[in-house]
């Protein structure tokens, strides 16, 4: 078995080990998640997004002093308000779109290209947040119990990113059936807590909670509560409803009837996420819960609200707190998915429509988008380790992008029914109307309230990201235009000269020799003299094996390969310009892969810098020492 075949097969075994066993392209439908998977997979971003929905709220009334704490329920209700209409509205997207692709293609649709590029632009970069705000999220709960590992959270939020990143390289459906327990768990450990808050003092065991504010938060500054202060919490809070339009970006990974089932998970999502953070809510605000944030008087690894309430409501038992934590941490990290979900898918379809990398667009072993799915977490990795894996430092961004593709799609949606007036568009624009009113001032508050505090990275990022996808489609443009067939009249080929690199006359050599004397009549070796004394000895073996071929020998007198072989190609070019010119690289194959890295292994050099000479073809000619 030669080299090449070794390494490969010894690859595959690795693969296969790591990835699973491929999936042909027929068992695609298998892949489709019934709705009991699509909830853990599509939901466990926006349910998560309630371990820190509630301390962004309470972070940002701190502002104004303990006293503005008691806001804290009636901010929350109107950000459930604002959730069931924006969840409504990504209803009516799901029916309205049944292929899929959410945001971008409602925007593409109805607003023009230039709106759906901003969209796809807003929805990437919302994807690359969600996985570094719910890993980041998820390190806080794990460090605010083991306090001992608050030094290591950027690690620990890498190690999470690459592990969900494995899993999904597994396939869709495996990645439910593993994310499907953790999220159920989570639900339960939140509706129990919340439960056991509200409803134990029936049972003679209330909350104990945590002395009066006044007594325990030092002098933040604020003179008072205003309206702006308020927005700004509310702005804050909609954190709350990130992960919405994931259902919507990905309906066509759901069983059929896609779109049904994906808008019944939709509604399922909204009742047991608003349920879920008002309930956290109530607790913090009844409890005297205060949060004062990473990074506040040097303090790096705040304890979360989760486990004050979590304090509270347990009577301080380190064990149930454990549990609930550790429920938090995991659907946190996992909630990332919802991200490795629709990223690559949403990347294919930009793919598919030219304005990113065509690899994005393939199908992996086990029909995922695996380049979308490694590229994701490059992104998000280089993001946690950019920002320290700082939960509030990545809210801000986060939310920019996420209600600015809210605003985009539900605009759009808005047009649509004007346009094409089908039965109920006056209610179904009226709605998706409210929505795209009520986001829109979100995203101006967060831009105008959050700008300083990281939100202009986003609104930097978004106009580059737009002039790259016009770029790449410009390209793709212009090499279809040059490959094109229309008008095209085939040419008869150009004289042909080979020439075969020679570093020695040995067996290995022979069978290139024997290729460029079968190929073309125009013919040459050519050896770059690398140490001056081994080449009375190759001309010797010449004589005797290289038969009427000439043999070029050029100096190389600061012992490069690569220069000097440049440079006597396009010597050749210039005396030939008509003709076509092959170069032969002669190559031994070795019979075990490790012993590949004891043998001089410059062929990838010579193709690399002789690729980019026009009418220049490079192979290889293999020898297989077995």
């Amino acid at each position: 078995m030669g080299k090449s075949s070794q390494v490969r097969l010894d690859w595959s075994l690795v693969r296969r080990l790591i990835f699973g066993s491929p999936l042909s392209t027929e068992q695609i439908e298998h892949q489709r998640l019934p709705k009991i998977l699509a909830l853990p997979i599509f939901a466990s971003d926006a349910l998560s997004s309630t371990a820190y929905a509630t301390q962004a709220i309470l972070l940002n009334l701190l502002i104004a002093g303990p006293h503005a704490l008691h806001l804290t329920l009636p901010v929350s209700l109107a950000v459930v308000v604002l959730l069931w209409i924006v969840v409504t509205s990504y209803s009516q997207t799901v029916h309205a779109y049944p292929q899929g692709g959410g945001t971008y293609i409602v925007s593409r649709d109805n607003l023009g290209v230039n709106f759906g590029l901003l969209a796809a632009a807003a929805i990437l970069t919302g994807y690359v947040l969600t996985v570094t705000v719910s890993i980041t999220a998820g390190v806080q709960q794990i460090t605010s119990f083991f306090t001992e590992l608050a030094p290591y959270q950027t690690w620990l939020a890498l190690g999470a990113t690459w592990f969900l990143t494995l899993a999904n390289l597994r396939g869709a459906k495996e990645s439910g059936m593993l994310f499907a327990l953790p999220t159920y768990f989570f639900i339960f450990c939140m509706l129990g807590m919340i439960a056991t808050g509200v409803f134990g003092s029936l049972f003679g065991y209330a909350p104990r909670p945590y002395p009066p504010v006044e007594q325990t938060v030092v002098h933040t500054g604020a003179t008072g509560i205003s309206f702006v202060l308020i927005l700004r919490a509310f702005a804050s809070g909609c954190a709350a409803m990130t992960g919405v339009e994931a259902v919507a970006d990905g309906v066509q990974a759901f069983r059929p009837p896609e779109s049904k089932n994906a808008a019944q998970t939709l509604f399922s999502m909204g009742a047991i996420l608003g349920t879920i953070f008002l309930g956290i809510s109530y607790l913090a605000q009844t409890n005297n819960v205060v949060y004062r944030g990473t990074g506040s008087e040097g303090d790096t690894s705040a304890e979360s609200v989760i486990s004050m309430v979590a304090r509270s409501v347990f009577h301080d038992n380190d064990l149930l707190r454990a549990v609930v934590l550790f429920a938090t941490a995991m659907v946190l990290v996992l909630a990332a998915n919802t991200a490795y979900a629709d990223f690559p898918r949403l990347s294919s379809i930009l793919a598919r429509h030219g304005y990113m990398p065509r690899q994005l667009a393939n199908l992996g072993d086990r029909l995922v988008f695996s380049n979308g799915i490694i590229l994701l977490s490059v992104f998000a990795s280089v993001l946690i380790l950019a920002f320290g894996a700082s939960v509030d430092r990545f809210i801000p961004m986060y939310a920019v992008g996420v209600f600015l593709a809210f605003t985009l799609s539900q605009s759009g949606m808005v047009k649509r029914w004007i346009t094409t007036k089908q039965k109920g568009w006056w209610w179904k624009a009226l709605m998706n109307g409210m929505g795209a009113t009520a986001t829109a001032i979100v995203l101006l508050v967060l831009v105008i309230t959050r700008g300083p505090e990281g939100a202009w990275i986003v609104l930097a990022v978004l106009p580059v990201l737009m002039w790259v996808f016009q770029q790449i489609y410009r390209h793709y443009q212009k090499v279809r235009s040059r490959l094109t067939l229309i008008g095209y009249e085939p040419q008869p080929l150009p004289p042909h000269t080979v020439l075969v690199l020679v570093p020695d006359v040995h067996r290995g050599v022979v069978p290139a020799l024997e290729y460029a004397r079968e190929i073309s009549k125009d013919h040459r070796a050519v050896h770059i003299e690398i140490n001056p004394a081994d080449t009375q000895r190759l001309k010797e073996r010449w004589e005797q094996w290289g038969g009427d071929m000439p043999l070029v020998i050029i100096e190389s007198p600061y012992r490069s390969l690569i220069g000097p072989l440049v440079e006597y190609v396009r010597q050749v070019r210039q005396d030939h310009p008509r003709h076509l010119i092959t170069v032969v690289l002669p190559e031994f194959v070795v019979t075990k892969w490790w012993e590949r890295a004891l043998h001089n292994n410059s062929a990838f050099l010579i193709k690399l810098a002789l690729g980019n000479i026009r009418d220049v073809v490079i192979t290889n000619v293999r020898y297989y020492l077995d």
